[in-house]
């Protein structure tokens, strides 16, 4: 009896936390995504209060990892595992034996643990996770970026846009390269991985119910000072991100307009014409950039500035009707990987005016 109470007991809380969950309308609301009913909920409840590993949750449920940690999210259900119970002995034990040579999440999968619940451990038992040893693990090709080509440019645009460059931790060197999107777009990192050698992993982690996909490359001071000079990426570069070097060929600026574009760029229908448009808080960059449309497309696009706050300002860098059309058409023919999500926008508003341009020429023609 006792067992059936506290089933129910669940299953009414299960079902009053969704009411609430469901009310909350964010940016992961979507009709095509599938619904938890409150029996779901109650499992994934009960199952996180017994610390059942989560692909067995996952399993038992038949849905995703993701999905799982999501919601747990949006409950606000936090994991026996990382509450209460804390670390053993030989869980500590094992952290410090590994710290130097796996990453978080790989101590993480052995423990059944989160990679931060592992990371914030090792923070409260002094335990550091740099290490030659462990960067040295993984290959990368250190003189990708060496000489400038049309793929690293392409690379090096979105690394200026989402990624960034880390020279030292809290006063130590890490020569660190990294680049993060949503989930949705992880094809981005498994090209950059595929491009530029490295063997490391993918690291998955939410944001406010939202899963995101990220690469930490340490070990990397070619790639650093590389990425300064061939195309001015340099720490911190949010406010101050540089204009690349005028050495580079005109292909090879539009490989790298094409990464920029993908990464803090805007592709979609507006006022039911095209619009692209680049956003940066450098006002520098933003006047090199529309210095570069102008060339390519042979008009200036408009130059605004939307202000956040008085000291950081956003300058937009836009293109409407045709002139998007055609500057789409210029970078969509350079021969480097794209984000299929953004340029289909694009492809398709340029093939439905052909479709229409032509039809009216039919027109002209029979009148």
């Amino acid at each position: 009896m006792k067992n059936n109470s506290t089933s129910h007991r669940v299953r009414v809380v299960a079902q009053e936390v969704q009411t609430i969950c469901n009310g909350e309308k964010d940016a992961m609301s979507n009709s095509n995504r599938k619904g938890w009913s409150p029996d779901e909920v109650a499992t994934l409840i009960t199952g996180y209060s017994n610390g059942a590993p989560v692909d067995q949750i996952a399993s038992e449920l038949g849905r995703s990892r993701r999905s799982v940690y999501g919601k747990a999210n949006c409950l606000g259900v936090i994991h026996s595992s990382v509450g209460e119970q804390g670390y053993s002995t030989e869980e500590d034990a094992y952290l410090a034996k590994y710290a130097k040579k796996k990453t978080c999440a790989e101590i993480g999968r052995a423990l059944g643990r989160s990679a931060g619940s592992v990371k914030q451990r090792g923070i409260r038992l002094g335990i550091g996770f740099e290490a030659p040893e462990k960067n040295a693990r993984y290959s990368k090709d250190h003189a990708f970026f060496d000489k400038p080509n049309t793929q690293n440019c392409y690379v090096a645009g979105l690394l200026a846009s989402d990624g960034w460059v880390r020279p030292e931790s809290s006063g130590k060197p890490i020569n660190q390269v990294g680049i993060a999107f949503a989930w949705k777009d992880v094809g981005i990192l498994e090209h950059f991985k595929q491009v530029t050698g490295y063997t490391g992993p993918i690291r998955e982690f939410m944001v406010d119910g939202h899963p995101q996909a990220e690469l930490r490359i340490n070990g990397v001071a070619q790639w650093v000072l590389s990425l300064r000079k061939h195309w001015g990426v340099i720490p911190n570069k949010t406010l101050a991100l540089r204009a690349p070097p005028k050495s580079l060929t005109r292909k090879q600026e539009i490989a790298y307009l094409v990464g920029l574009v993908e990464g803090d760029g805007g592709i979609r229908i507006s006022n039911k014409t095209l619009r692209v448009e680049y956003a940066t808080g450098s006002k520098y960059f933003a006047k090199w950039m529309q210095r570069i449309w102008a060339q390519l497309v042979g008009v200036s696009p408009t130059l605004s500035v939307q202000s956040r706050n008085r000291k950081n300002p956003a300058y937009y860098v836009t293109f409407h009707g045709a002139n998007a059309r055609k500057l789409c058409e210029i970078l969509m023919a350079a021969k480097v990987h794209r984000m299929k999500r953004k340029w289909d926008v694009a492809q398709r508003e340029i093939a439905r005016k052909r479709v229409g341009a032509k039809w009216n020429s039919l027109l002209g023609e029979s009148c």
